[in-house]
């Protein structure tokens, strides 16, 4: 059966689900609504407009209801609305709260007033009891429904935004449930952006050193060269497998201790560079391959480890050793300084390609998520913090209430956190990048002004 014609054979005034179903039972629900959160919202209610919307309540429950009671509401009902414009029925219509429910909580804010010494009237408290007794005895007078109107009124301008739904949010579980959820985003987003801040400062001072000393290296290079003694062209095709020869040095020629010291220069520097360079090769998962003692051997070497060829390893790796200790080493007996020199130059050379494309990968990969994943955990940082300073205080005065307005300020702090990445709102302040996109999460109101002032500005400019 279509919905449409089960809901034409209902009869006007019958219920379904414990609802009725002619608008003017609706209608009268509804104003008995209208009547409570007025009441919540510290509003006087005439008793001229409760009365009648009580008695055409009563009636409508018990089926006695006249056409002098629908009059009389329907006047009294027109006369809320004015009064109570700015509540929307349709916004509140999945919560009603019944009356009994309402003297509960008037109940709970009388308990809270007596214990911050808030001063409730005589009158209201008599009037709020007397309602909760009759409640209990089953007589509902309708005056009293309308003093206790007004009573409650009073009581919840008296205690301005405490209401009992925040009284009662304030001790439980699911409000510690939220905190301990809170806690646990907030260290743990903490902790992740702590650790990626201190790697990128440690390899940035790992990337900067290795800059120095590839100029400096470079430097002391071109002095080695200009003072080789006599012919090198012999040594000039693998002058590293040439440093354990005896040659003779020519006649008239001597190696002075300076010669020695700058070549002992150059090759500390390249030990520097290379054991630097794979440092910060291995936080990029190695993507570079070793040049010392050459691609081929460690990707073979690398190969064999992980397959445990115990041949290999036993018989190869001892040669990429000394092939490796050549390169990098100078003999210490100093036999044929000229191929010296130039093995510890060609070594500079493969070194010094190696550590700029490492250093390059560092920074296309570690540039980005400094300049735009850092921002954003730093704002969403910012936004916890916010959220837990506000929590704190919500708690302490008893005003903290659940809303969807915390889940959307995550998200706008997540997109004002990829946004500060390109433009800095802190221009002026000299803050750092991080520090700017941690208060842009803490007062994302502030950033969003002035990104509407840019876009003003840019209105005015275009006229």
């Amino acid at each position: 059966m279509k919905l449409a014609q089960f809901w034409g054979r209902l009869k006007p005034g019958q219920s379904i689900f414990g609802y009725k179903t002619d608008h003017l039972s609706i209608s009268i629900e509804d104003a008995e609504v209208i009547l409570l959160r007025s009441a919540e919202g510290g509003r006087t209610i005439s008793p001229d407009i409760v009365i009648p919307i009580q008695a055409a309540l009563d009636a409508n429950r018990s089926n006695s209801l006249t056409p002098e009671h629908v009059a009389a509401f329907q006047a009294a009902y027109a006369s809320l609305m004015k009064q109570a414009y700015d509540i929307s029925v349709k916004s509140i219509a999945l919560s009603r709260d019944t009356f009994e429910d309402i003297i509960d909580d008037a109940e709970v804010l009388v308990k809270y007033a007596s214990e911050t010494g808030i001063t409730v009237p005589a009158s209201d408290l008599t009037n709020i009891f007397a309602a909760r007794d009759e409640l209990q005895s089953g007589s509902f007078d309708i005056s009293t429904k309308s003093n206790f109107y007004a009573s409650y009124s009073v009581v919840t301008k008296l205690l301005g935004d405490v209401t009992a739904d925040t009284i009662r949010n304030c001790s439980s579980e699911s409000t510690r449930a939220i905190l301990r959820r809170n806690r646990v985003w907030a260290i743990s987003i903490t902790v992740i952006a702590t650790t990626i801040s201190l790697l990128t400062f440690v390899l940035d001072s790992t990337s900067s050193k290795i800059k120095e000393d590839i100029d400096s290296a470079s430097s002391l290079a071109a002095k080695l060269r200009l003072s080789f003694p006599g012919d090198t062209n012999s040594f000039a095709v693998n002058p590293c497998a040439e440093i354990y020869k005896i040659v003779a040095l020519p006649n008239g020629v001597h190696i002075s201790e300076d010669d020695i010291q700058l070549l002992q220069s150059l090759s500390s520097k390249i030990r520097e560079i290379h054991n630097r360079s794979i440092k910060l090769n291995i936080t990029m998962r190695s993507v570079e391959c070793d040049p010392i003692p050459s691609c081929s051997q460690n990707t073979d070497y690398l190969r064999a480890k992980r397959h445990k060829d115990r041949k290999y390893l036993t018989e190869v790796q001892p040669k990429n050793e000394l092939d490796s200790r050549a390169q990098l080493e100078i003999n210490p007996a100093i036999s044929n300084y000229a191929a010296d020199s130039l093995c510890k130059i060609r070594t500079l050379q493969e070194v010094r390609s190696f550590a700029e494309n490492v250093r390059d990968n560092y920074g296309a990969l570690y540039g980005g998520i400094s300049s735009y994943a850092l921002p954003i955990l730093y704002a969403v940082l910012g936004a916890f913090a916010y959220r837990l300073r506000t929590f704190s205080e919500t708690i302490r005065r008893r005003t903290y209430h659940p809303s969807f307005s915390d889940s959307a300020r995550m998200i706008t702090a997540v997109i004002a956190g990829a946004i500060s990445g390109m433009v800095n709102p802190a221009h002026s302040l000299s803050l750092s990048p991080l520090a700017t996109a941690f208060l842009v999460g803490y007062g994302v109101e502030i950033f969003f002004k002035f990104l509407d002032s840019l876009v003003n500005a840019f209105g005015t400019s275009s006229k």
